[in-house]
């Protein structure tokens, strides 16, 4: 019989948080890699809006589902652009930028993320997002 420590599905159904209506599910979390990078699940419900934002970590997402809306305040032009399943984001570190849903279907994404600080919480520039996550039972 597999431990708790031996079935990632066990670990991250107890890492799934609710951040801003996004549902994060950690399939790896920094913990797990001495706070180096971690690797989860996210999806993003229809009219969900993670606001304009930064951090110094750079984020690559990788669109299983649906289709995710990405605002970056870096090159020209800044506006919204659109990736389909099978596409892929990456988002340098100190780049402002958010992401929107606007379709009638959730997006599903896989997140990669050096040193994600929403566990623990390291940094008083994520205190806002670690003061709106909320566990998933």
């Amino acid at each position: 019989m597999p431990t708790k420590e031996d079935n990632s599905n066990a670990r991250s159904v107890d890492q799934t948080f609710n951040v801003f209506g996004v549902l994060l599910n950690f399939l790896v979390t920094p913990a797990e890699t001495g706070h180096e990078v971690s690797f989860f699940k996210g999806i993003l419900p229809p009219g969900v809006v993670i606001p304009l934002h930064s951090h110094a970590e750079p984020e690559i997402f990788y669109v299983l589902e649906g289709s995710l809306e990405v605002y970056r305040e870096c090159g020209q032009p800044q506006r919204w652009s659109t990736t389909q399943p099978g596409g892929v984001v990456a988002i340098p570190g100190n780049v402002k930028h958010a992401l929107r849903n606007t379709t009638s279907t959730p997006t599903t994404s896989r997140d990669a993320r050096r040193t994600l600080q929403l566990l623990p919480l390291d940094s008083e520039a994520l205190r806002g997002w670690a003061d709106a996550r909320t566990p998933v039972s």
